[in-house]
């Protein structure tokens, strides 16, 4: 059986559920936005406050929709301007990070099957987008070698799978960060919680 084509309701739905996930309910105000970007400002508003960087919900959604190239399509602005990594931490951790990639995802692919006028980034070699940046895989801090030499990327690709192997040439994936200095991490500190085991 051939599945059938995303919907806009079914972003719409999406979007419920990264919400929901994340303790959130729609925000009712800027009727004059679509519901999908409603919900990406309120919940990287609420993100935000959680991460003690009030003020940067908008800046955090533009840089959400740009690294899945639909900053045009969701009416922001495109953000190319580095956040700090405390704000990115806590927008890729917890309950909500899961649903909200995946509505991400889902927004991305209905724009790209409405009549053919947009286009999203395409994806990178372990399923997952790829980055508006100039990067590689091999210049992001969450690349690494393995006891074989082999290069590997300390998140899961689009199938789960850790560590997925990966080539440095590659284009970045949306997930692309430069490598942390230690006032970085200093400022940060989700390397000292939940992220500990990632790192080396």
């Amino acid at each position: 059986m051939t599945a059938r084509p995303l919907t806009w309701s079914d972003v719409n739905a999406r979007w419920d559920t990264a919400l929901s996930e994340s303790g959130l309910k729609p925000a009712l105000e800027a009727r004059q936005t679509s519901a999908h970007t409603r919900a990406l400002l309120t919940l990287c508003s609420a993100l935000a406050r959680r991460a003690g960087h009030p003020g940067e919900g908008p800046a955090l959604a533009s840089a959400l929709a740009t690294r899945y190239g639909l900053e045009h399509q969701m009416g922001l602005e495109p953000m190319s301007a580095s956040l700090p990594h405390g704000l990115w931490a806590e927008a890729l951790r917890g309950p909500h990070h899961r649903a909200l990639l995946d509505a991400l995802h889902a927004t991305a692919a209905c724009a790209l099957g409405e009549s053919g006028k947009r286009s999203i980034r395409p994806l990178h070699p372990t399923g997952v987008t790829t980055s508006s940046s100039a990067g590689t895989c091999g210049d992001c801090a969450w690349s690494f070698e393995d006891e074989y030499q082999s290069t590997r990327c300390r998140h899961h690709d689009a199938h789960g799978a850790p560590t997925p192997l990966i080539q440095q040439e590659w284009s970045a994936c949306y997930r692309f960060e430069e490598p942390h200095q230690e006032a970085d991490c200093m400022a940060c500190g989700a390397c000292c919680r939940e992220g500990f085991h990632m790192v080396p």
